[in-house]
């Protein structure tokens, strides 16, 4: 008896020294599509590696924002995680280029781009900075939301804003005359309470899950950019992993058709509740889109010139993957 519970213990030992610790980084709200997703990476990757893995979930800004999250991966504290883009701009700055205003026109010509043109592109130049991108993770559109309703371009003049802290956002807004102020998205409640700001720029999806509506309740469906977050993984922790772990590591978080039909469901959904809730939706028409579109226009080739010749050529992509979505369209 007393051998059997040695060689019990024993064999536990083996198999708990055997088990990869796996350190998981994110900035989830709770509720909605994020944490639908975490829940099913957690339950395929124990499917895939059973007892392989102990996961520490640290998927609710635990180690901070984004521009803490992402540092974290990209040191090894944490090993995958999401960051949105005030985290990996800092490797990636060139990523900017994809959130220029009206850059896309329709959900499925941004979609097109980022499979065929955008993402494998991403992959290439964060390998070679000394980080993994293994998907691109749906945020969604970015609309305008202020105290009062933003229709045109004239009605955010002299209109103090909350921007993003990248350059694609903060020229938008001062393009079309608004007074840009870059705040957290922690900062923005208060920034609205105390009148720091009036308005601004944020994904619907963040908008409602913080309930900004509370304090800003008039919401412009502009679609006017087109918000990811990626799904990094350090490199030199992946390299340490067997190969058969390394698979299922990666491969254990829902691909991105399924994250973006999830989110784009719920967000669909969650919209609908807001307007029980007090969102004050405006859906503008092709001709105020227009003039959205004519006021941003300029300021591309601005922030190129300031994100530098990779940004040009990231850019020159991108415009050749429209105009293969094009002739896909036209059936060409």
């Amino acid at each position: 008896m007393r051998n059997a519970m040695i060689f019990a213990a024993a064999l536990w030992s083996t198999v708990a020294l055997a088990q990869t610790e796996v350190v998981v980084v994110g900035n989830t709200p709770p509720g909605g599509a994020g944490d639908k997703t975490w829940r099913a990476f957690a339950e395929t990757l124990n499917a895939k590696a059973p007892g392989r893995f102990t996961m520490k979930m640290l998927v609710r800004g635990e180690l901070g924002g984004d521009d803490q999250g992402f540092p974290a991966i990209r040191r090894g504290r944490g090993h995958i995680g999401i960051a949105g883009e005030s985290g990996y701009s800092q490797t990636l700055p060139e990523a900017s280029v994809l959130n220029l205003p009206f850059l896309f026109s329709s959900a499925d010509e941004c979609d097109f781009v980022f499979d065929t043109v955008w993402t494998p592109e991403a992959q290439k130049l964060a390998t070679a900075r000394g980080i993994t991108l293994l998907q691109w993770v749906e945020i969604g559109w970015l609309e305008l939301f202020g105290k009062k309703p933003i229709l045109v371009p004239g009605d955010t003049k002299g209109y103090r804003m909350r921007a993003f802290p990248y350059e694609a956002s903060q020229m938008f807004l001062k393009t079309v005359g608004a007074d840009a102020i870059v705040l957290a998205t922690p900062d923005v409640i208060p920034g609205l309470q105390t009148g720091l700001v009036a308005g601004g720029e944020f994904s619907l999806l963040s908008y409602l899950r913080f309930s900004i509506f509370s304090e800003a309740p008039h919401l412009t469906l502009t679609e006017h950019s087109y918000a990811v977050s990626g799904l990094f993984a350090n490199t030199q922790y992946l390299n340490k992993l067997s190969p058969e772990d390394r698979a299922a590591l990666t491969s254990a978080f829902p691909d991105t058709p399924t994250t973006r039909r999830v989110t784009r469901a719920d967000l669909a959904q969650e919209l609908e509740d807001g307007t029980k809730k007090g969102v004050i939706v405006h859906r503008i028409t092709p001709e105020q889109r227009a003039l959205w579109a004519d006021a941003a226009r300029p300021i591309h080739q601005a922030v190129i010139e300031r994100l530098g010749p990779e940004a040009a050529r990231i850019y020159d992509l991108v415009q050749e993957g429209k105009k293969l979505y094009a002739a896909r369209a036209a059936g060409k």
